[in-house]
């Protein structure tokens, strides 16, 4: 059934939850300036993206030492091109890997 804008029909839930839960998702919503409603919609989308999120880093591939290294030598190859005025390496920062460079590395237990 078509509908506005050819979104998806809404649907209504009845929804139970304690009397504090409730009170403080009321006070959420009055502090984000949204309806409960609005409120408690978006949090539903949250959980759902996270839970999509979760699904997906489950089911990708794991990244192969072939692949990391690849990635680190693209991350750590020079470029062609001088920095661009305001992106140089901060000298602060440059004196600051010279003093990590100097210190004794401690091996991971």
């Amino acid at each position: 059934m078509p509908t506005k804008n050819n979104q998806a029909p809404s649907a209504k839930f009845a929804l139970r939850m304690t009397a504090t839960l409730g009170k403080e998702a009321r006070q959420s919503a009055a502090r984000e300036g949204v309806s409960l409603n609005q409120f408690i919609n978006l949090a539903v989308a949250e959980k759902v993206e996270y839970l999509e999120n979760e699904a997906w880093i489950a089911r990708r591939r794991p990244p192969s030492q072939n692949r990391i290294n690849s990635a680190l030598a693209l991350l750590n190859r020079k470029g062609t091109l001088p920095p661009a005025p305001g992106d140089e390496i901060p000298e602060t920062y440059k004196a600051w890997e010279r003093e990590q460079s100097r210190k004794p590395r401690r091996k991971a237990s």
